[in-house]
């Protein structure tokens, strides 16, 4: 990427103007590199855009055979098509301070320009926590937008450069909210399966999962609102079942010193069993610290 620090200001005088003629609002399909950086930039370039360099030409207006190998030669405009996907919105429905409602297609008028202007939404849901965390009182819909596919994303650069995870239409139609009480419950099981399921903790993982589901309402409701993350649910839930058996000051301990998983494992294991003491119960789980 040195390279492409170096000549990205080059690059992106020569490319921004090619790509779609001004005067028609035709695409461009010939790109033109200076001289003086042409024969630096060719491997570079060619591993970055596919663009054959050997044939490469400086594009002119008035040129027939312009657009002669554009794979789309239809003005942008005739490009656009109406695809699904999903959008996040703050609480009151709103984002970026634009309101939405149910029961209206939204109009952009102007150029809708990706990551600036227009109606952005995510063509998978997992892509819209990227910018709507769950969390937050964040609302997330399924959604109808008018797109154009085959636009250039960022028109100073050649798209294949990047690859978005999101859109921008010119129209929007907000088809239904989620509940997504179902993706909260995958994410945290996948936390659980991760963190504790997989490395053998079976006390640990029934205690949490058991208490998770008891409680799910409250639980999901505490997440959605970022009244609590995943780990601060885990750790509450194996605080509340660890008490059950230990005093409540070295329980804390435990749980906010960060102690491995595998002590409150065999604390919980053992707590039930009235044959030892509760010293000795510490005193083995405390032995399994750090292994």
């Amino acid at each position: 990427m040195k390279w492409f620090k170096k000549h990205k200001t080059k690059i992106d005088k020569v490319i921004s103007a090619e790509f779609v003629d001004e005067k028609t609002n035709y695409p461009v399909c010939s790109i033109k590199v200076p001289d003086e950086i042409l024969e630096d930039t060719k491997d570079n370039l060619q591993y970055y855009s596919n663009v054959n360099l050997n044939s490469v030409k400086a594009p002119t207006a008035t040129e027939p055979s312009l657009y002669s190998n554009c794979a789309n030669t239809e003005k942008p405009e005739e490009n656009f098509v109406w695809v699904e996907g999903y959008k996040g919105t703050d609480k009151d429905m709103k984002c970026n301070g634009y309101q939405y409602e149910f029961g209206k297609i939204h109009i952009y008028e102007g150029t809708p320009k990706l990551c600036q202007a227009g109606f952005h939404f995510c063509k998978q849901l997992d892509n819209v926590f990227k910018y709507y965390p769950i969390g937050n009182n964040h609302r997330y819909f399924k959604v109808r937008a008018k797109y154009n596919p085959k636009a250039n994303p960022f028109p100073g650069l050649s798209s294949i450069l990047f690859n978005s995870d999101k859109e921008v239409a010119i129209e929007i139609e907000f088809l239904e909210e989620l509940d997504i009480t179902e993706t909260i419950m995958s994410q945290f099981f996948s936390v659980i399966k991760r963190q504790i399921t997989g490395k053998g903790f079976s006390t640990l993982d029934k205690n949490i999962t058991d208490k998770f589901l008891e409680n799910k309402d409250y639980y999901i409701n505490k997440i959605k609102s970022s009244e609590a993350s995943y780990k601060s649910i885990v750790d509450d839930i194996i605080s509340e079942s660890l008490t059950k058996y230990y005093s409540p000051a070295l329980v804390s301990f435990m749980v906010n010193n960060s102690l491995s998983l595998k002590v409150m494992d065999t604390a919980l294991i053992l707590g039930p069993d009235d044959t030892i003491s509760n010293d000795m119960k510490i005193a083995l789980a405390f032995s399994n610290n750090n292994k």
